[in-house]
């Protein structure tokens, strides 16, 4: 089983209806591919986990990163890991501007997609802690 993080842009803005069918196509794929993971978006960026099956999580991140909606696709992080951080999860689902989330105390810029896509040496070990902060829910709402 393996782990893997990327952040992409959007080449053009999505509204609140288009993130929501974004999200719920991804839920029923995920879920019948045995792919589960937590997708943050903000502004036109995305920062997403996705784990599972090797076999379907490669295939998967081939092809978004293929998909002419995106661009400037960067892996972050790819890993073997022994058991999901996100089991329950088909895909959880944060929107950063939507929810202020910039504006709580706390908030780190190192969180937000962004910020991975400007960096000339992503870190993927950061895209993980940041990751790991709204999978405990510190910083977020319902996301799943």
């Amino acid at each position: 089983m393996i782990q893997l993080i990327y952040a992409s842009a959007a080449t053009t803005p999505l509204d609140e209806a288009e993130l929501a069918d974004l999200v719920e196509r991804a839920r029923l794929n995920n879920a019948s591919h045995g792919v589960t993971g937590l997708l943050l978006y903000d502004q036109g960026t995305f920062l997403q986990l996705l784990e599972g099956p090797e076999g379907e999580v490669r295939p998967l991140y081939d092809k978004i990163a293929q998909d002419p909606r995106h661009d400037k696709v960067v892996l972050l992080f790819k890993g073997e890991i022994e058991e999901r951080g996100f089991d329950e999860w088909r895909m959880g689902f944060v929107d950063i501007h939507a929810q202020g989330l910039r504006e709580l105390p706390g908030f780190v810029e190192s969180w937000g997609p962004s910020h991975y896509l400007q960096s000339k040496e992503p870190d993927g070990a950061l895209a993980r802690e940041a990751i790991e902060r709204f999978r405990e829910g510190g910083l977020c709402r319902s996301i799943h």
